[in-house]
């Protein structure tokens, strides 16, 4: 029997986040494409390691919000609310000093100097920096009191943008410092900030209207970077956590300067729409009518990097708690649209917040590393490539 395979998502109808009638149908699939035809193939497994709501010496809140594997300490770090773990949730957190939140955090890792891991939490405004012996401690010198989402490491420096659209940079080698007069000011529209990023040893600057770029120009005072005159777009994005940066390409769900939201990709400093119109219709209505929030991942799929992209509400008083309704993927390589979700620990949709970057091995005792990635309620999950589809859960708790 032959049927059509329609990689397209045409809505027909949807009702608040719920999308009620679509063609393709494509649920759990991934598309490979042979010469001019296209096969489809269940996506690979996903394996629970650690299952959140059995771990026994620590109860989770549902507020994953990042996850990174820093090569220096060969250790897997792990943000759950306002407690940063090593390794394993079910263990001593290594601080509880965090503010308490559901949104992701981006992790970042210092260039020169002493080694540092970075985490930046915009929904609270705040920076941290963790040595190699585990010792955490907040960023004070000059941070932006308002933080937006993202950040970038750029030639030794740690970039931050806070809401007013304004750049602030540390000192070389010390993501501590932030210098009094180290920032400059995005300067397209009269906008806000949302989401700062790196692309091809460039930041890019997401603001509410504008796409700015900058480049290190090495300036001796003020800031070392200078906006791009011969490249901006009268672009903006919706919400900072509604961007994945996969390498040099990024995502995020951006809006036209009439209002209307589309999914676009920035690619060798190209921005470029890739959702269609009845898709833009979706995510505008939910966005700007129905109250409803966007967190945008993405991870490796047999071989096909696999965007996910989950809708999601907010109950109860801050932070509040996430409840996600439907997670709709996006493979990069086909331009094949679907849906994800698990029946695993009784999640109906796949709510990813983080996955962390792919490590080769580096000498014959280690080996290269595939990632893992941390859903919105501290589950925290690998991709199975052994073509068995079968999702499973390998251990709950236990330290």
């Amino acid at each position: 029997m032959k049927v059509n395979l329609n990689t397209d998502l045409d809505i027909h109808a949807f009702s608040g986040s719920g999308i009620t009638e679509y063609d393709s149908g494509m649920t759990n699939i991934v598309i490979h494409k042979k010469g001019e035809k296209f096969k489809a193939t269940q996506r690979p497994s996903i394996d629970i390691s650690e299952a959140a709501a059995d771990l026994t010496v620590n109860t989770m809140n549902d507020r994953g919000r990042g996850i990174y594997y820093w090569e220096n300490n060969s250790k897997l770090y792990i943000v759950h609310d306002n407690d940063v773990y090593a390794t394993s949730q079910d263990t001593t957190p290594l601080t509880s000093s965090l503010s308490t939140g559901t949104e992701r955090v981006a992790i970042l890792e210092s260039l020169g100097g002493t080694p540092l891991l970075i985490i930046l939490d915009a929904e609270n405004d705040e920076g941290w920096t963790m040595t190699a012996g585990e010792t955490v401690s907040a960023i004070a010198s000059n941070f932006p009191s308002t933080l937006c989402h993202g950040g970038a490491i750029l030639d030794t420096y740690l970039f931050v943008m806070d809401e007013d659209g304004i750049i602030y940079n540390s000192d070389t080698n010390d993501p501590t410092t932030f210098g009094a007069l180290s920032f400059l000011t995005t300067e397209r529209e009269n906008d806000k900030g949302v989401y700062l990023g790196k692309h091809h040893d460039h930041l890019f600057a997401l603001s509410t209207r504008t796409i700015e770029f900058f480049y290190d120009a090495s300036n001796s005072s003020g800031s070392p970077v200078n906006r791009r005159q011969d490249i901006s777009y009268n672009i903006g994005c919706s919400d900072g956590l509604s961007v994945w940066e996969n390498g040099d390409i990024a995502y995020f769900i951006g809006s036209n300067p009439s209002g209307q939201l589309s999914l676009y990709k920035i690619e060798k400093f190209q921005v470029i729409p890739i959702s269609n119109d009845t898709f833009d219709s979706y995510i505008t209505q939910g966005v700007t009518q129905e109250g409803l929030r966007v967190v945008i991942n993405g991870l490796s799929a047999m071989g096909n990097p696999t965007l996910l992209m989950t809708v999601y509400t907010v109950t109860g008083s801050s932070p509040g708690t996430i409840v996600p309704k439907i997670t709709i993927s996006y493979d990069a390589a086909t331009q094949a649209w679907g849906f994800w979700n698990t029946s695993l620990e009784s999640h109906t949709t796949f709510p990813l917040m983080a996955w962390t970057k792919r490590t080769g091995g580096h000498n014959s005792t280690v080996a290269a590393r595939t990632g893992e990635g941390i859903l919105y309620n501290g589950d925290i999950i690998s991709i199975n490539e052994k073509l068995i589809p079968v999702d499973t859960k390998l251990r709950t708790g236990g330290g």
